[in-house]
């Protein structure tokens, strides 16, 4: 019996001496019976147990069982559990030892000690609330931390309460708290993964949506389930500010003037909005569901200008394109699109689709084709025009030149007669008589000013700018003098600190000589005239001013201070041609400039000027 038992057997006498042993001990330990008879029990058990129970054996041990590390022959430890049954013979005790190996059960037993610590581990530190729910009472059996921390409440007290306690009457659904969690239980245990969304109260009556995952605890012999509470209360409203940001970005895209296409990398359609279905007349289900891929949209004289640009982003040659080519409509009717496309890459910058933005271009093309032939024909009726007009301006300068020059020789002679008879035939004439010959030689100088305004008029017209720095306020200094010293006149002249410009000089001196005149002129009546010259910054730059207390004018008539020969006052008062003014509108104008004036009647006029600096590129 002993022979054929499948626990190791070993009988060991009072000194520990191994008396036997049978056959699976041998197996077990690697020794004969032989090697093993007369040696000393710690052969096998090296490590004696202060309560050692080999030694000094006694009835009362029969049955007592033991854990002991054991030694085989090879060096090998093993953890065998022993029962020991004491027997007597002869008046001697003999101790019969039944040895198990229980190394697997023990491997087992660490393992499943891990297992439970690194749960133990994960249940604590998980970063949702954690319950174990009792089935029969719905009552929690178990937590972490963490479901103290949403519940606020002791771990005492979450004891006392089951599900229905932590939850308001109703779920958001409207059942019933208690009927709801009863009918997932039920699943649950029935081996159902149930993930939910449930409303609990914390210990201020404070609602809290969760998702909630319940299972089944496996291996359990009390029917338990684990319970995960994820706090979801900002992830929802993240949510509806994200479904309403979707829903308003669908609005814009939808009615977007430009139609909105989304392909995969294989050209196949995923998103299609409602101006594309305007643009195409193909829906959005005929679209994704038609055999064909976006190529079909696109006219097939044009494919391979559109290919190229599609394969130049899909390799990450480019990012974006914009690409302009004929499509093709529901209606069998081509028309011309610009497709703005771009690349979609996912969170590894691997290529994932095309994102498009299309617009009609129709009419732009028909526009662009009417416009193209307008300007083949506009460029030769220009030349045309040109050359017409230059031929006029040279006829026009050369009757100008013969018109002032011819009128010259009459008029010198007109001049030089009258002044004859005045001082041959003076002392015989009737003072009407004198009053008209003086008429006559008035008229003729006023003529010859007319003659020489014309002069000037072409000639400013025609020089080229010579841009030099010019110290203004020295410039105006030096005009005032030489004006005073030709027409003596005692207007005053406050003039502040000015800028320097980049100008033609001479031309500038002939806008102050006009500008500074007039306001001469027109102030000399005054008791007290004065002139003021000053500058101010503006939009335009800097801006010179010429004010004088004279006559002004009426800004009713403003339109015409700048036409040649017209004038806001008569001769008889002011004397003048008319084209001063105009003169210095010219000069100004070459320069980039901009003249205006400002007047009140008997109350004086300002007039502007300014000069823009990149006037330098004209050199």
């Amino acid at each position: 019996m002993v022979e054929s038992s499948p626990n190791a057997m070993v009988l060991i006498d009072r000194t520990g001496e191994i008396i036997f042993a049978n056959r699976k001990t041998e197996n077990l330990f690697g020794y004969s019976k032989e090697e093993l008879s007369g040696q000393n029990i710690e052969t096998i058990f090296p490590v004696r147990e202060p309560e050692d129970i080999f030694y000094n054996p006694k009835e009362n041990l029969s049955g007592a069982v033991q854990e002991f590390s054991a030694r085989k022959k090879e060096g090998d430890v093993l953890a065998v559990e022993v029962g020991v049954n004491v027997l007597v013979s002869d008046g001697d005790t003999i101790t019969l030892a039944v040895i198990t190996d229980i190394t697997a059960r023990k491997i087992k037993e660490a393992g499943l000690a891990e297992s439970e610590k690194q749960f133990r581990e994960f249940f604590e530190n998980a970063p949702e609330a954690i319950l174990v729910l009792d089935v029969a009472s719905l009552t929690f059996v178990l937590n972490n931390t963490n479901a103290l921390n949403l519940l606020k409440l002791s771990e005492e007290d979450l004891r006392k309460k089951g599900i229905t306690d932590i939850s308001p009457v109703y779920q958001s659904d409207g059942r019933l708290s208690e009927e709801k969690a009863r009918e997932l239980v039920i699943k649950a245990m029935y081996g159902d993964k149930m993930v939910f969304e449930w409303s609990v109260l914390d210990a201020e009556e404070n609602e809290i949506l969760c998702e909630v995952r319940l299972i089944a605890l496996p291996g359990t012999a009390k029917r338990q389930l684990l319970a995960s509470f994820i706090d979801i209360v900002e992830r929802k409203k993240e949510e509806k500010l994200l479904i309403a940001t979707n829903n308003r970005l669908k609005f814009r895209l939808d009615n977007a003037l430009l139609g909105f296409v989304e392909w995969d990398t294989q050209l196949q359609v995923t998103t299609w909005s409602k101006r594309a279905n305007e643009i195409f007349g193909w829906s959005a289900l005929e679209v994704t569901s038609r055999e064909k891929n976006g190529y079909s949209l696109i006219h097939n004289e044009d494919l391979p200008l559109f290919d190229e640009a599609i394969q130049q982003i899909l390799s990450r040659r480019i990012e974006r394109r914009s690409v302009q080519c004929r499509c093709n409509t529901k209606n069998d009717e081509p028309i011309w699109c610009e497709w703005f496309v771009s690349v979609v890459t996912d969170e590894m910058q691997n290529v994932i689709g095309l994102m498009t933005m299309v617009e009609d271009i129709s009419e732009r093309k028909t526009a662009e084709a009417e416009i193209n032939a307008l300007n083949e024909h506009l460029e030769d009726r220009v030349s045309e025009r040109t050359a017409e007009l230059t031929e006029a301006n040279k006829e026009l300068e050369s009757f100008s030149y013969s018109v002032s020059h011819d009128l010259r020789v009459p008029l010198r002679s007109i001049h030089g007669f009258t002044k004859i008879i005045q001082k041959d035939y003076s002392a015989g004439m009737s003072p009407d008589m004198k009053e008209l010959f003086e008429h006559v030689e008035n008229n003729a100088e006023r003529m010859n000013v007319i003659i020489n305004d014309l002069l000037n008029l072409a000639k400013y017209g025609k020089e080229k700018l010579v841009i030099t720095t010019i110290d203004m306020k020295a410039l105006f200094i030096r005009v005032w003098a030489n004006i005073k010293r030709r027409y003596p006149h005692n207007a005053i002249l406050e003039i502040s600190d000015l800028p320097k410009i980049e100008a033609d000089i001479s031309l500038m001196e002939q806008v102050l000589i006009n500008l500074l005149s007039n306001a001469i002129k027109y102030s000399a009546k005054k008791g007290n005239p004065i002139v003021k010259v000053g500058f101010v910054e503006k939009e335009c730059g800097i801006c010179f001013f010429i004010k004088d207390n004279g006559a002004g004018f009426n800004m009713k008539y403003y339109e015409r201070l700048f036409e040649p020969f017209q004038r806001l006052h008569n001769a008889s008062e002011f004397e003048g041609t008319g084209v001063g003014l105009v003169l210095v509108k010219r000069i100004v104008g070459k320069h980039n400039g901009s003249v205006w004036a400002e007047g009140i009647v008997d109350e004086g006029a300002t007039f502007w000027f300014n000069i823009p600096q990149f006037s330098l590129l004209l050199t």
